[in-house]
């Protein structure tokens, strides 16, 4: 299944994808990279839903009706589609700002996992005027709904029968996503190709930052843009951030320096203060000792007695069980065997408090 970054493109369009990126493509643009990569290609039309922390059945059904009406607003099929979704007792709104219209569906329209047959079948029918792709953002969160095997057992039956529609499963967070891809009891069992996109270049990175703060008469050099970089850990939207923050704290016709971007760090760090502290309340003694060790000399080897002796941890099965919890909360996750922060600058803060 897929992972991070630029080389999505529909090379599954044949078939099933999944974009199984590591937890930070929260945050990297994974949604614009299926935008962009669908836009590049001269024939599929995207239909594109977010199910992030969806809450029912009938909250899927409804998030994927809403992107089906969204690809078809401007098209003469909104009304066909209308139609295909007739037993869902389907209704046009319109949103206030911009006064788009769109489906949603009937309460009680969708009680059980079948009722979805409905949607796949409009995406089927759909789907003959030219090659469909759908991508089913943050498709990990299907996993927490009740029923969910049942539910999943009933996609995989309808979308192995559609040619000309290509799905994509995207999500941010990556045990959970693997699983439904890896595990033997899954109905999407080796069902995907995997895609795996590396980050940005570093050069490639910092040049387009030098640019940017040069079109505002602001100096930037190498060693400052790689200290920006490290403390991102190289996830754009956070590198962005800081450099928003560094922009805030500077002037025209300045030369940026070291402790410029201390200041933008303290800037950003104090408007997170209190999430940081609601993070660590819960957090056992022995829990507490590791993330503080993390932060400190990375999640390298994190059993290893180095760790073990800086973090006054005295048991290797210990440090795995409070990681394995910390990987729970969503503080830290596991990237190929090392350990890195969701939010870089909570690490930060560790640092420094």
């Amino acid at each position: 299944m897929p992972a991070s970054g630029s080389g999505i493109g529909l090379e599954v369009a044949h078939g099933i994808g999944a974009q199984h990126a590591d937890p930070r493509t929260r945050r990297v643009g994974k949604s614009s990279l299926v935008f962009q990569a669908c836009s590049r290609r001269p024939a599929p039309r995207l239909i594109y839903a977010q199910l992030w922390a969806v809450k029912s059945l009938e909250d899927f059904a409804c998030r994927l009706v809403r992107g089906i009406s969204s690809s078809a607003s401007k098209q003469p099929w909104f009304q066909r589609t209308g139609g295909l979704l007739a037993s869902l007792r389907p209704k046009v709104e319109f949103d206030p700002q911009t006064g788009v219209p769109s489906l949603t569906i009937a309460s009680g329209s969708v009680a059980s996992p079948s009722d979805i047959h409905t949607v796949f079948d409009a995406l089927e029918s759909l789907s003959s005027g030219g090659r469909l792709v759908v991508a089913l953002d943050e498709f990990q969160d299907l996993a927490m709904l009740p029923d969910s095997d049942a539910l999943m057992g009933e996609i995989r039956g309808r979308i192995q029968r559609q040619p000309n529609v290509t799905y994509l499963f995207a999500g941010s967070v990556c045990h959970r996503l693997e699983d439904l891809f890896t595990a033997p009891s899954s109905p999407f069992f080796k069902a995907v190709e995997v895609l795996e996109v590396g980050g940005l270049d570093d050069t490639l990175f910092s040049d387009y930052l030098r640019k940017r703060f040069e079109s505002g008469r602001r100096m930037v050099d190498g060693p400052l843009l790689a200290s920006v970089l490290d403390a991102a850990d190289r996830i754009p939207s956070d590198v962005q951030l800081l450099c928003s923050s560094l922009w805030e704290v500077t002037g025209e016709r300045q030369a940026l320096a070291a402790q410029d971007l201390a200041a933008a760090l303290a800037r950003l760090i104090a408007g997170s203060r209190g999430t940081y502290e609601s993070l660590v309340h819960p957090l056992t003694d022995i829990q507490m000792r590791v993330l503080r060790t993390v932060a400190k000399r990375g999640g390298q080897t994190p059993q290893s007695r180095d760790f073990l002796e800086e973090s006054g941890v005295r048991l290797p099965a210990s440090v795995k069980r409070a990681l394995q919890r910390l990987r729970t909360l969503e503080i830290l996750y596991d990237d190929r065997g090392i350990y890195r922060f969701f939010d870089p600058f909570f690490r930060t803060w560790l640092q420094t408090s």
